[in-house]
Parts: C-alpha cells; sequence; structure tokens
C-alpha cells in the first residue's frame, strides 16, 4: 500500500510551509491500541541569551556574560495519553561544537520532578531549575558555536506506568552563536516583511554592548512571490537622533554603492552580507539598514521572537519615521570588525605587502609564508566568518578549507597594516 500527503498553497518561494513531523506504521498491529502514554518537547528556547539578543560577539560577551546570559530558557512541552505525567531527571550540556572540547554539563539531583502529573501543554524552565553558572566557558577564545541540549529522561510515574521516555522526543538542541555580529531573530523565516512605496528606508537598531566598527550588513532576502533580484538599493547606516531617543538620526557615513538582492539555493534562511563603502568606527545606539530604489523588497520575519517594535523604524521620502507595528524580528544583522585591533587602525587602514597563497588554485589546503606576526581570518566569497586563525607567527601557515569555493585570506600585523589575498578551493 502507498501514503499520499497533499498540501494545497502557493508555490511562489516562503509562502506556504508545513512539516509532517513522523508517521507510525506497525504490521499486525493491536487492535485497540496499546495506551500510550509520553511527554514530548513541543517547542525549544529562541535563546540562551537576555533579551533582545538571539546571537553576539564572543569578545563582546564575555566581558560581562553573567548579564548577557539568559536567566530563564523555557521550553514547551506536551503530554500525551489518558492520564497524567511526569517529567523527571531533566538535563543541560552545553557544549562547543566548532572545535573539539570545551564542554559544560550539569544534570540535577537524581528524581527531581519539575512538573509533576501534568496533561496537555505545560512548561519547564531549564535554566530556573539547573542553575548553570556559568553556562557557557569564559576561557575559550575565538567565535565559537555551541549545542546546548536539554533533555528528559523518564515519564509515567504519576500514573505507575514508569514509561521510559521515546528516544525521539525526549532531547532538543539549540545551535548558540558568538560570530562577529548581533541578532534578533532566531535564524529562520516564517514570513517577509517589505516596504510598498518608491524611495522607502528602513532602519533596525542596535544598542551595541561594547564599541567596534561595522563594516557590513547582513540580510535575509526571503523568497516571497516578486523576484527582486533587479531592484537596487544602497545602505543607510544612522545614529541615534539626539532630540527623540530612540529613533533614527542623521547618517554616520553616506553610502553610494548600488547593491541587489541575493537568494540562495543550496540552503534556507541564509544571509548574503553587504559590505559598506568604508568601515565605521560605532559605538552605543546604531541604525542600520536600506533605502530601495523602487518598491517592495521581501527582508525574512522571524515569527518566533518579537522586536520590530522596539527597535525597527521606517519611512518613505513625504514621511517622518515610524514604528513598526509587525509583530516579530527582522533578518537584518550588523556585521562587526571584532578583535581586530584599534578603531582607528581598522577606520583608516594600511596596505602591507601581501604574502602568495598557494598553491592557487589549491585542493584542500591553502599556505602562505609571513614575514612578521600577523592577525588572520578567513572569509567567504560573501563576507561571512569562515575562521578567525588569530595571532598567527612570522613563518608558514597552513590552513584547511571546509568546503569547495573562493576565501578571502585577510590579515593585520601588529602595527596596523593589512593586506587581504584571494584563495580558490576545488577540493
Amino acid at each position: 500500500f502507498q501514503f499520499r500527503f497533499r498540501t494545497y498553497g502557493s508555490t511562489e518561494g516562503n509562502v506556504d510551509v508545513w512539516l509532517l513531523d513522523y508517521v507510525t506504521v506497525r504490521e499486525d498491529g493491536m487492535v485497540p491500541a496499546p495506551e500510550f502514554e509520553e511527554i514530548a518537547f513541543v517547542t525549544k528556547p529562541s535563546s540562551f541569551l537576555v533579551e533582545p539578543w538571539t546571537a553576539m560577539p564572543w569578545p563582546h560577551f564575555v566581558l560581562n556574560q553573567n548579564a548577557y546570559t539568559a536567566d530563564e530558557a523555557v521550553t514547551v512541552h506536551r503530554s500525551f495519553g489518558e492520564g497524567s505525567n511526569s517529567q523527571q531527571n531533566i538535563g543541560l550540556k552545553a557544549q562547543r561544537v566548532d572545535q573539539l572540547g570545551s564542554v559544560n554539563e550539569w544534570t540535577p539531583p537524581a528524581g527531581n520532578v519539575p512538573n509533576n502529573a501534568v496533561s496537555g501543554l505545560f512548561t519547564t524552565d531549564y535554566v530556573g531549575e539547573t542553575n548553570p553558572v556559568p553556562l557557557f566557558n569564559p576561557a575559550i577564545s575565538g567565535f565559537p558555536t555551541f549545542h546546548v541540549s536539554l533533555w528528559e529522561t523518564e515519564v509515567g510515574a504519576a500514573n505507575e506506568t514508569n514509561q521510559d521516555g521515546v528516544t525521539d522526543n525526549d532531547s532538543i538542541v539549540h545551535v548558540q552563536t558568538f560570530q562577529d555580529y548581533y541578532a534578533y531573530d532566531d535564524g529562520s523565516a516564517e514570513k517577509a516583511w517589505a516596504l510598498d512605496g518608491i524611495g522607502g528606508e528602513l532602519a533596525l537598531r542596535f544598542d551595541l554592548e561594547q564599541p567596534d566598527t561595522l563594516e557590513g550588513v547582513m540580510v535575509h532576502f526571503t523568497p516571497f512571490f516578486d523576484d527582486a533580484t533587479p531592484e537596487n538599493f544602497v545602505l543607510k547606516i544612522r545614529g541615534e537622533d539626539p532630540d527623540n531617543p530612540g529613533q533614527p538620526g542623521e547618517a554616520l557615513q553616506e553610502q553610494f554603492t548600488l547593491h541587489q538582492p541575493q537568494y540562495f539555493t543550496d540552503g534556507y534562511d541564509q544571509f548574503q552580507t553587504y559590505l559598506l563603502d568604508e568601515p565605521i568606527a560605532v559605538s552605543g545606539a546604531v541604525f542600520v539598514g536600506f533605502i530601495q530604489e523602487d518598491d517592495r523588497i521581501n527582508v525574512g520575519l522571524d515569527k518566533n521572537t518579537n522586536t520590530n517594535p522596539d527597535y525597527l523604524w521606517y519611512k518613505f521620502p513625504s514621511t517622518d519615521w515610524n514604528a513598526s507595528t509587525i509583530e516579530g524580528s527582522l533578518m537584518i544583522r550588523p556585521r562587526l570588525r571584532v578583535g581586530q585591533g584599534s578603531l582607528a587602525a581598522v577606520s583608516d587602514p594600511t596596505p602591507a605587502p601581501a604574502p602568495a597563497v598557494f598553491p592557487n588554485p589549491g585542493r584542500g589546503t591553502c599556505l602562505f609564508d609571513l614575514t612578521s606576526p600577523s592577525f588572520v581570518t578567513i572569509r567567504d566569497a560573501s563576507g561571512r566568518l569562515v575562521e578567525d586563525l588569530g595571532l598567527c607567527q612570522e613563518g608558514r601557515v597552513e590552513w584547511n578549507a571546509p568546503e569547495p569555493g573562493s576565501y578571502l585570506v585577510e590579515g593585520r600585523n601588529q602595527g596596523g597594516a593589512s593586506w587581504t589575498e584571494v584563495w580558490i578551493n576545488q577540493e
């Protein structure tokens, strides 16, 4: 026999999205079916950082990680079955996954039952119950990515079944990133947001926790009915209006480069980085966004978080600034040059002789010889940080690429002089 699943909706991009969870099929199944008692995860926390952040640079975070780590992490669960069930022996673990090691793990005392004899939907605060302090190892350096795992090991004691949880339902993982950007969104676009009018401008406010240098703006342009690839826009970076705190003020630097939305076909919810004409030293409140030349450029809208009413502003050539009333979080992020030295050196970089990268094209391994100690980073063709090599000593440096493609090898010596080389990996 066969199953057929049909969905009715639009195929014009990120419009009608649905998920088939799982189907259980058993040969010679019992009639009536045996009783089923289970507790399963429904949703995970959108972040383990304090609101409104879902991501921030690690060097900014570790300066005051107790203030930036969430003091609660609420998950939603469902208790299945005819009777009530108990949730027992919950646990939490934070493990760095971009490098080996650096594991932090906490488990509550055996027999801990934060939710006893529950039916239907209920919540659990994993941070409040386990009190993991610190959640992330402060001795870590670089730009780490963590998997924060949550689990429950037993259910059913309330109705005397003492049934073990179904393996696929009793754990869930949240990916917590600490890269070179701030974010309000959780990385998934459930809807789209756009300005309906020629010359519309949007500005998303970010209150930076530390002074830094703004290099560009990351945007997820989501496919939604109209293909906006031919449309032009110009980045706009503003400070705060001193007469109207919280609102966009004057431009910090005029931008002249015309950009176009870029869509991705090799994955979902991906971001494109659009670099500024020149890096800008920023601190405190900064507004990042763009002015559209024509009409409607759809940006991804995360509906699992809701920061738009507090941080998103828009205007048209004949209007004043207006606060957005659409719930959700716009998928725009400021990309910073974090931990790369003084702002003066970044804002007015001095060129330096670039070492030859070889073999070019290469097959997996990139080599180059440094004539002086240098801070080295690797970025992909879109400007996304791939790896921070930190301070590399004089001599030969070897780097292994994770996948084929073009990479920017960027270096800056301790005197502030910088260089950039393009390397192509064919394997």
